[in-house]
């Protein structure tokens, strides 16, 4: 099996790009962790509080673009 030569520097960028997250998973996890403990009620279906992660997660992500 080959492995292409670009794979190196694909790697490298998925390994910035977590130690980038590792670095404010402290912050986002008590955020998201907020957000759970905020919004949950045995009554909410899990479809709700996903989309409100997937909300979190744009957002965050869009902050990235920016930086």
């Amino acid at each position: 099996m080959s492995v292409p030569g670009d794979n190196l520097t694909s790697l490298d960028t998925v390994v910035a790009r977590w130690d980038g997250w590792a670095q404010t998973a402290e912050d986002v996890g008590v955020h998201l962790i907020q957000l759970v403990d905020k919004h949950h009620r045995p009554e909410r279906r899990r479809s709700a509080v996903r989309t409100e992660l997937r909300a979190v997660a744009r957002e965050w992500n869009a902050g990235e673009r920016e930086e």
